[in-house]
């Protein structure tokens, strides 16, 4: 910070300008090729606008330039030295360098690139997400790029949106845990001699941009505050108690207001609830886009004056293409060898990608003799008692014990567009804005061994021989996504080919994508992978779709074909998804990904299979310390999780909940709890959660978090919702058509303590605690303050109706006589004709003049005001540009190219987000703490029910 007020002593209100502009890169790069900095447009861009930050890539466009895909750490290193030795040379501390690294370093050719978010989520693994900010981290470091527009944070809850496969899913626990891990992963100190030694995380995009109304990018949002507080804020909390360096707002706007010029979002809730004290930017054009596209602001001067004259607290405008924000009138060298994609980065790469392998389906294999299937208890005493019940894959091969050995000759069929694709693999922002399709871009310098796709995989398996028809192709351009798979292949060829394979593995997807070119109106995927699935069932030949999509989408049916009988989902794995998806075919590992989001194909179960692996697991009783869970203690829920295979298992063990009774609808089922853990080939291992009773809360319907006292039902899987009478397993009644059976002693029931008793939770039913930790209801008190006697309420009603009663008998009298006048005059008019027409129009022009005259009047008074405002607008913009430059100047001199930030101006006049009223002089502080922990509310007591000093009457 001393660092930032010695540079805010020298600059003038110009300079203070220009530092809170960034720019895309184009803006300062020479023409044709190579791709370089041109030191004129550059030098231009620091002397006249005092530029402060640089953002993009020069590849992000769709097609390579110039004979390249993008620069290495090197290329990017000298090109960033070159930007900061000029702007140390005019003067200015160093500029802030931003970039998308939304799934590894994916603009620097070289990087190690690592599954999307969602396919990430799939593994519920915190350790797993945290290891992979770190790799981000280190090699944007290493590239002179250590400020990563990520995490998203948004919660989909819209599967149509084209961002889905961005976030960590649709449920705010998994993806607020999830977030704040790759928050502290990324911004992890990195090892002795790298400058900088830290790169920057930036949570994105705040908020409420990925609850488009229609399933469209951009589309605006429209939320009640419980969602808001319930739903798409929890994350954010995490993030920022996890530290998070920086934050962007969102393009679309909230209940109808540009979340770019919302003070109440940005500065009353970001800044002042959520305590955020970071660097604030916004996305791309969004200041702009309040005059071009949302239409708030007649003009681009305007747009400016909203946004930062209107105190919403960005301290920095991604112009980025244009000098509209920046004119005044508007008011370290790297020593790191770069990053060499070494072995531990591909181990880390490929235990993610394997980790987003989700098995949807998973048919029992077992045949009698002639062909007959068999049911699950022949299958399974056919597999032997704990073998493991290895699912569709037995019908050619089991996971051998060691998986080195056990490999019998196969012949595989494999079809799909998807198949022999590393783009279709890693989805959008790779290399390119909407990704690529050329995988040498990818791939970069590295033997294509080290990635393949799934196809190649497939073929260097021992012992297979493996087929390849591509059946039908998608059209590999961007902008094309609602476009068919156009068939390749004739019918007779695809059915000859899948009726001489063992098996056919049909691997289905979509053409990368992202934001608006990625808007789709249907979840289905497209009529032609769909009838390439039916085509190939006919052949009667065992089928496993395998689907890499960035969405969930609708397979209309042909995943319940007999002939399929697996379904694998990834969730865009990356580059070293092909690998990791061949290993989950062939048995070399188990699938252990659970769904971050609702999907139509549900993961399956028949009697005791769990159906997330091809072994069995076995659940014990979820047991509780307590049946009991009070105000301010906890509950420890345990259960033993059993794997009788010859396989080491991971999983995760889940924990929901559901109310049976409360005031605002209690959810159907809710994430309270999840652990992933390695399960060793026939171990049993004990799970625990420790619960709290602000894990119960919800936003009540006196706005403020409410912990309502009542029995909830627990159970350790989705499958375990509780059915049957309401009176005996006690609460849910929404239940999916779909819901399994089995593991019914994973169930538990939970009595919690709360702030208010009973179905009403008014203010009459709620609990306070006095100094000594004892409760008393607020309700009982209220009754006890002095309020006015019976007779006063009688006069001051009488006075009150006299008055109303006068007034309307005045009214009456005056529309009396102006009904005798309007006769009178209706009677010339019928006399007069013409004249007296003539009249009234006069009389009523007169009186619109007058009238008009009387608005024209406010409106120049409200002209007046305006001016004055406008001084006072100037002047405020002064102070906001201030701090702002302060947390923009402090977090670029403490990492080179960013750091920690100051803490922005708070402004009274914005609404506090989550303060409730005061209700009889008792207020208590509402406490917006994720992780559960203890909270006592502070007693505020009126003198009239004072006892002494501590305590309450």
């Amino acid at each position: 910070m001393a660092a930032a007020t010695l540079w805010l002593t020298r600059m003038s209100a110009a300079d203070k300008i220009g530092q809170m502009t960034q720019l895309d890169i184009s803006m300062v790069l020479a023409d044709g090729c190579p791709l370089r900095i041109d030191d004129a447009k550059l030098r231009r861009q620091l002397r006249v606008h005092r530029l402060g930050s640089l953002l993009n890539s020069p590849f992000s466009g769709t097609d390579p330039r110039c004979g390249s895909s993008g620069w290495n750490a090197s290329e990017w290193r000298a090109s960033v030295e070159h930007v900061q030795a000029a702007a140390a040379d005019e003067g200015l501390p160093p500029l802030i360098y931003g970039i998308d690294s939304v799934h590894g370093a994916s603009y620097c050719r070289g990087a190690t690139l690592l599954p999307q978010q969602l396919g990430l989520a799939a593994s519920f693994d915190e350790s797993l997400a945290a290891a992979s900010g770190w790799l981000t981290g280190k090699d944007s470091r290493a590239a002179a790029t250590p400020w990563m527009f990520a995490p998203i944070l948004g919660v989909a809850t819209h599967p149509l949106w084209p961002r889905v496969y961005e976030t960590f899913g649709e449920d705010p626990l998994l993806v607020a845990r999830m977030g704040a891990a790759v928050v502290e992963g990324m911004q992890r100190r990195g090892g002795e001699g790298e400058i900088p030694a830290r790169a920057a995380a930036c949570m994105k995009h705040f908020v409420g941009y990925s609850a488009p109304r229609n399933g469209h990018d951009r589309e605006g949002a429209w939320l009640s505050r419980r969602e808001l507080e319930q739903t798409y804020l929890p994350p954010f909390q995490a993030a920022v108690d996890a530290g998070v360096q920086s934050a962007m707002e969102s393009y679309q706007e909230v209940n109808g207001e540009p979340v770019v010029g919302s003070a109440a979002l940005l500065q009353g809730l970001l800044r002042e609830r959520l305590g955020f004290e970071g660097l604030l930017v916004t996305d791309w054009h969004e200041v702009g886009n309040l005059h071009d596209f949302h239409r708030v602001a007649r003009s681009p001067e305007e747009a400016v004056l909203l946004a930062i004259g209107g105190s919403s607290s960005l301290d920095m405008s991604m112009v980025p293409t244009d000098e509209s924000f920046s004119p005044p009138r508007q008011l370290t060298r790297s020593h790191c060898d770069g990053n060499d994609h070494s072995a531990s980065d591909a181990a880390l790469a490929h235990e993610a990608a394997r980790a987003t392998v989700t098995l949807l389906k998973n048919a029992p294999p077992c045949e009698a003799e002639g062909g007959a299937a068999v049911g699950v208890e022949e299958c399974d005493a056919y597999l032997g008692e704990g073998g493991g019940g290895c699912g569709w894959t037995e019908r050619w091969r089991c996971p051998p014990t060691d998986p080195g050995q056990g490999d019998v000759a196969a012949d595989d069929g494999t079809t799909g567009p998807a198949a022999d694709s590393l783009g279709r693999l890693s989805g959008g922002w790779t290399a390119h804005w909407q990704g690529t399709l050329a995988d040498d871009e990818i791939r970069g310098s590295r033997p294509g061994a080290a990635t393949p796709t799934l196809l190649e995989a497939l073929r260097a398996v021992d012992g297979w021989e493996v087929d390849h028809l591509p059946g039908c192709s998608l059209p590999g351009t961007a902008f094309a996504v609602r476009s068919s798979c156009a068939q390749t292949n004739s019918s007779a060829e695809l059915i000859a080919a899948a009726a001489a394979a063992d098996v056919v593995v049909a691997c289905l997807g979509e053409d990368p994508h992202t934001e608006k070119p990625g808007d789709l109106d249907d979840l289905s995927l497209d009529a032609g992978q769909i009838d390439l699935v039916r085509v190939l069932a006919s052949a009667g030949k065992p089928i496993a779709l395998v689907l890499v999509t960035g969405r969930p989408r609708l397979l209309h049916g042909v995943e319940a074909l007999p002939q399929v009988n697996a379904v694998l989902q990834s969730f865009l794995p990356g580059p070293h998804g092909g690998a990791a998806l061949a290993d989950a075919l062939v048995g070399r590992f188990e699938p252990s990904g659970r769904l971050p989001i609702s999907h139509a194909v549900t993961q399956q179960c028949d009697g005791s299979r769990t159906c997330l692996s091809y072994s069995r697991l076995q659940y014990g009783p979820l047991l509780l310390s307590s049946g009991a869970l009070p105000r301010t203690g906890a509950v420890n829920a345990s259960v033993a999780v059993s794997n009788p295979s010859s396989l080491a298992l991971n999983h995760t063990v889940l924990l929901f909940a559901a109310a049976d009774f409360r005031r605002v609808v209690p959810e159907a089922q809710q994430l309270k709890a999840f652990r992933r853990v390695l399960l060793p080939a026939g171990s049993s291992v004990e799970v625990s959660f420790t619960l709290r009773a602000d894990d119960f809360r919800y936003w009540g319907l006196e706005e403020r978090w409410v912990v309502e006292s009542g029995d909830v039902s627990l159970w350790c899987d989705p499958l375990l919702r509780p059915k049957g009478p309401l009176a005996a397993l006690g609460a849910v009644t929404r239940r999916r058509a779909s819901e399994g059976g089995g593991m019914a002693a994973a169930r538990a029931r939970l009595y919690v303590e709360g702030d208010c008793r009973g179905a009403g939770c008014g203010a009459e039913g709620w609990w306070e605690r006095d100094a000594s930790g004892e409760r008393y209801e607020i309700g009982k008190y209220i009754a006890h303050v002095p309020g006015p006697s019976p007779a006063g309420v009688i006069a001051t009603t009488f006075l009150a109706g006299w008055l109303v009663g006068l007034i309307c008998a005045g009214g009456v009298w005056a529309c009396a006589r102006r009904g005798q006048a309007s006769g009178r005059g209706l009677g010339e008019v019928g006399k007069g004709g013409g004249g007296s027409s003539s009249s009234l129009v006069n009389t009523s022009w007169s009186t619109t003049l007058t009238q008009r005259g009387g608005e024209f009047g406010s409106q120049a008074c409200m002209l007046g005001a305006g001016f004055k405002q406008s001084h006072s607008i100037g002047s405020s913009m002064g102070s906001a540009m201030d701090a702002a430059f302060r947390r923009t100047c402090s977090s670029g001199i403490a990492l080179g190219a960013l750091a920690q930030s100051g803490s922005g101006a708070s402004l009274s006049s914005v609404a506090e987000y989550g303060r409730p009223a005061s209700i009889s002089g008792l207020r208590t502080e509402s406490n917006l703490n994720n992780r559960g922990d203890d909270h006592e509310a502070e007693l505020h007591c009126p003198p009239e029910l004072r006892i002494d000093e501590d305590k309450c009457l």
